[in-house]
């Protein structure tokens, strides 16, 4: 028996789904919705007016989908419940956002996206001791932080 807990984000319930009593067509709705939505998902960022030309803006976000279908095919699928739900990552993303905009203004698309996460991942411990003070700072979240990082 296959028991898969779905989580409910409105509510915070979770749910216990038994994939094996699902019937075959209900579980070819579920595969075929949920891959629709997370190739769909996958190129949000992809923004026409972000692009001259409309042949540049469909190759940008044909590429986006076939990047994520080739991880899903890999056994590599992308991590769920990230997105929203880590203010930290959220915050060290617009930092770098922020960062590639004032170094590399007209920069657009997907070099645009390619530099923030080069920049992410290049100083990935800055990004997130700045977050995380921030953070602090502005909401009073109650962490402690690390030692050394409340004098920097």
């Amino acid at each position: 028996m296959a028991i898969y807990k779905i989580e409910i984000g409105k509510t915070g319930d979770v749910l216990d789904v038994d994939w094996d009593a699902i019937p075959a067509q209900s579980k070819r709705y579920v595969i075929l919705y949920g891959l629709k939505q997370t190739l769909s998902d996958c190129i949000t960022s992809v923004k026409r007016a972000d692009f001259a030309k409309d042949k540049d803006f469909l190759q940008e976000a044909r590429a986006g989908v076939d990047a994520r279908l080739a991880r899903i095919m890999d056994g590599n699928p992308p991590a769920m419940g990230t997105r929203a739900t880590d203010p930290i990552a959220k915050r060290m993303k617009l930092l770098a956002t922020d960062f590639v905009a004032r170094q590399m203004p007209g920069v657009k698309g997907a070099e645009k996206r390619k530099a923030v996460s080069d920049v992410m991942a290049d100083n990935a411990d800055t990004l997130r001791a700045t977050a995380t003070k921030q953070l602090v700072d502005e909401q009073g979240m109650a962490i402690t932080l690390p030692k050394g990082l409340a004098s920097k």
